[in-house]
């Protein structure tokens, strides 16, 4: 996983600085944000009724979206949407259909019921008088009266519903409008609501192009860290020093030269002191001054040189394709904030759109009125034919019923035409409204995805989806750090945040964040290892039995029964020999010395034992070692202890121990202890033997046992060196590791990185997305949906008004026509 992890979030990021373009584009959002978003949403609407309108507009249910869900191929789909056209889309369609239909019917009419009003076509007209005229009854004429009325009522009310819808259509584009100026915008420069924090690609590129520069070497970042190790290098050494110092005890003891010296005899402290090195030791790693050095050590590590370089190649390599997507992102929406082309779209909408829609409903009451003065001087003046007939009534009713007519188709035309075009638009707004993440996978292959559904590539799509873009649950925080993960070869998927938290603060930050250590800091406590239990007890013990180990040096019973001699077979169980020590005199009155060992098998074989004066005088001659077995009661006996006592001398005179210390640069020894702090103050420690490249190389030397019994007492006071220097260190230092480290590291890198991870929730998005659709489709599309609907009824309502007025156009013109034809074969005027 490595730092590849810590790149991925840039995916998320935009170019190094926004280019020009892009801050017209953000200053166009932010206009337009403070143009059209001073009143917040506008308009009102109902997404439950909507919704109910739209599904009765494709019958109940959406036969896009189950086309597209059964459909295994966009070839296939579209042989779905012709069978279904072909069959159930019959019935859809003839419900869409009223208004063309009526227009059609309309259109084939007219020029028929034209014919009857031609002067020259009177002969075609059917039903007319033929002797006389006739006088219309007075309750015929107040039910065309009536009749006109309604219309002009319905033509109300139609008024209504067409500015109702274009209110809507006219809010769903401002709502359109404000909304996308607020997408572009938060996109770009983000947006500081709690509930929903996105900081912005602008400012995400900023922060992690600041995170870039702090990796350079010559950085302020890098420069104070360095100061800052060089400054606290001394907690690792200290911890060295204390660590390889148990290690040298712990070798020693278990070193064979020393724990089985000459090969007959056992040193019984040294597996008792090696046992009581390992809890000193785990104590020092659990201590303070070891987790100080590791967080160092980490830290050190993890922002060397080669890994610097590597984060700010994949942090320049990552920014690239996401400038692209920012910057098409922006020319995509830059028409939207655009003022001046908005302001053409408002206009349109607006103030055109509205004249548009309510032209014909405004054309339509014109001719109601005339149509219903003309019913009303029909009622009132009809005439007759003696005194003549009114002429305006024909003449009035004549211009209402073609004008309505023409009219009519017009309504009739439009309103089928918006009605048909709301089927796919409800459609398309229902799949917009329902769309999830298993909606997309159903309809991957109509859609001609190639997106592998099993692939995480399409799994962070679809999640995208269900917790960004279109969520059950709007209120429920979603983070597209969340979202988007990699998978190892073992198949374990792992967030962006866990990559990151993983990288970084999984490998550095525990090093600081250890509770029982942190405590110690956050308390102000002292570290005290010099006076801890476990080294006082093993410091205890070394300086106490570690002046006498000639003591301690034991017989090895098992050793001598191994050693093949012949008179092994015949020592008794009891033999001093094999509880005896390498110490002239007893030791703490329990383990028989050299002296006693030689007295006693004297006696028991009648021949003197001798042993040099220098090594433990008065035994024997002094001189000599073991005896002369020639005249030995067990001449066996007597082998066995001129064996034993040749052993003894061995060990207790020759350089057969070891006793390694550390050595300098030049190869002399260096003992440690012989380290002193030389100043207290600065905490400057001298003869500590480390190395100039830092390191402490061991130097073999041979010693004897007066030698080895001074060197085992010596750790008493290399213990007490080397852990008063972790106390003293730790305590001098500890408050610039945990405190000025962690701080720089935290203000540095993880606080950047975890502000840009707090900072790129995707709620907003949901928030913008709905708006969407409430705007185009609860607003525009219903709103136009109503406007089809109001013109299909206007051009109803029309129909009724032709009817009326052509009955009363024919009655009247027959009427006048006949009076005219009978004055003139009278004679008389006409």
């Amino acid at each position: 996983m490595g730092l590849a992890g810590l790149a991925m979030i840039l995916l998320l990021a935009g170019g190094a600085a926004g280019s020009q373009s892009e801050a017209q584009v953000v200053v166009m959002a932010e206009q337009a944000i403070s143009d059209r978003c001073r009143d917040g949403f506008m308009g009102d609407f109902d997404a439950e009724d909507g919704r109910a309108e739209m599904e009765a507009t494709l019958g109940g249910s959406n036969f896009v979206l189950e086309i597209l869900t059964e459909a295994n191929s966009p070839e296939d789909a579209e042989a779905r949407a012709t069978e279904y056209v072909k069959t159930d889309g019959v019935t859809l369609i003839g419900r869409k259909m009223v208004g063309f239909a009526m227009f059609v019917l309309m259109l084939v009419l007219f020029p028929c019921f034209c014919l009857t009003a031609c002067p020259c076509c009177v002969c075609c007209r059917v039903c007319r008088p033929k002797d006389d005229p006739r006088n219309t009854n007075g309750i015929l004429k107040l039910v065309g009266l009536c009749a006109v009325g309604a219309v002009g009522v319905g033509l109300f009310i139609s008024w209504g519903y067409a500015l109702s819808g274009h209110a809507k259509i006219s809010d769903g584009v401002d709502n359109l409008g404000c909304t996308s100026a607020k997408l572009i915008h938060t996109a770009i420069e983000g947006q500081e609501d709690a509930d929903a924090m996105f900081i912005g690609l602008n400012q995400m590129v900023t922060d992690f192009q600041a995170l870039t520069n702090t990796f350079d070497e010559d950085s302020d970042f890098m420069r104070q860290l360095n100061f800052i190790l060089d400054d606290t290098e001394d907690i690792d050494t200290s911890i060295q020093l204390a660590t390889e110092t148990l290690s040298l005890l712990s070798d020693m003891m278990r070193q064979t030269n020393n724990s089985s010296p000459g090969g007959f005899h056992t040193c019984v402290l040294c597996a008792g002191v090696a046992e009581l090195v390992a809890p000193v030791v785990d104590l020092l790693g659990a201590s303070l001054g070891a987790a100080l050095a590791q967080a160092r050590s980490v830290t050190k590590e993890q922002l060397n040189g080669a890994n610097t370089e590597d984060m700010q190649r994949l942090l320049n390599a990552s920014i690239q394709p996401t400038l692209e997507a920012k910057e098409s992102f922006s020319e995509a929406l830059e028409p939207f904030v655009d003022a001046q082309n908005w302001d053409q779209v408002q206009l349109a909408v607006g103030k055109y759109g509205l004249g548009v829609v309510l032209a014909l409903v405004a054309q339509a009451a014109v001719l109601v009125v005339i149509g219903f003065l003309a019913m009303g001087c029909f009622l009132a003046r009809e005439g007759n034919s003696v005194r003549g007939y009114n002429r305006t009534v024909h003449r009035s009713a004549c211009c209402v019923w073609m004008c309505a007519w023409l009219l009519c188709l017009s309504c009739f035309l439009w309103g089928g035409f918006i009605e048909v075009l709301a089927v796919p638009l409800s459609s398309v707004c229902l799949v917009l409204d329902d769309v999830d993440g298993n909606m997309i996978r159903d309809i991957r292959s109509t859609l001609d995805l190639t997106i592998d559904p099993e692939s995480d590539t399409f799994v962070m799509m679809t999640d995208v989806v269900d917790k960004c873009l279109n969520p059950v649950d709007p209120t429920e925080a979603a983070n597209l750090a969340d979202i988007f993960f990699t998978t190892d070869e073992n198949g374990t998927r792992m967030t962006m945040r866990e990559q990151l938290i993983g990288e970084l603060e999984g490998r550095i930050m525990p090093k600081f964040e250890d509770m029982a250590r942190w405590r110690m800091i956050s308390e102000n406590a002292q570290s005290d290892l010099e006076n801890d239990p476990f080294v006082v007890g093993i410091r205890s013990l070394l300086s106490t039995k570690g002046p006498d180990m000639s003591g301690e040096i034991i017989t090895d019973r098992a050793a001598i029964q191994g050693s093949g001699e012949d008179w092994v077979s015949s020592l008794p169980v009891d033999w001093l020999g094999y509880t005896s020590s390498v110490r002239c005199g007893d030791y703490m009155g329990s383990v028989p010395g050299v002296e006693a060992y030689a007295a006693a098998e004297t006696g028991a074989n009648g021949v003197a034992l001798n042993f040099p004066n220098d090594t433990c005088s008065g035994i024997g001659d002094g001189i000599s070692v073991g005896a002369n077995c020639s005249s030995a009661v067990d001449a066996y006996r007597c082998e066995a202890d001129d064996f034993l006592l040749n052993k003894k001398h061995d060990v207790m005179e020759n350089s057969i121990f070891r006793c390694d210390v550390f050595e300098t640069d030049s190869g002399d020894p260096c003992d440690i202890k012989d380290m002193l702090q030389s100043n207290p103050v600065l905490n400057v420690w001298s003869n500590d033997c480390v190395r100039s490249d830092g390191t402490l190389k061991r130097k073999e030397v041979s010693c004897t046992l007066e030698e080895f019994s001074d060197y085992i007492a010596g750790f008493d006071q290399r213990i007490q060196n080397t852990m008063a220097r972790v106390d003293a260190t730790v305590n001098a230092l500890s408050g610039v590791v945990v405190g000025d480290m962690r701080a720089l590291l935290e203000a540095e890198i993880f606080s950047p990185i975890l502000a840009i991870i707090d900072g790129i929730q995707c709620n907003w998005l949901s928030e913008h997305y709905q708006e969407v659709i409430n705007g185009f489709c609860y607003q525009g599309v219903v709103g136009a949906n109503r406007i089809g609907a109001v013109y299909v009824a206007v051009g109803m309502l029309l129909v009724v008004l032709i009817v009326v007025m052509y009955a009363l156009w024919r009655r009247a013109v027959d009427n006048v026509k006949l009076r005219d034809a009978i004055l003139t074969s009278d004679g008389g005027p006409h």
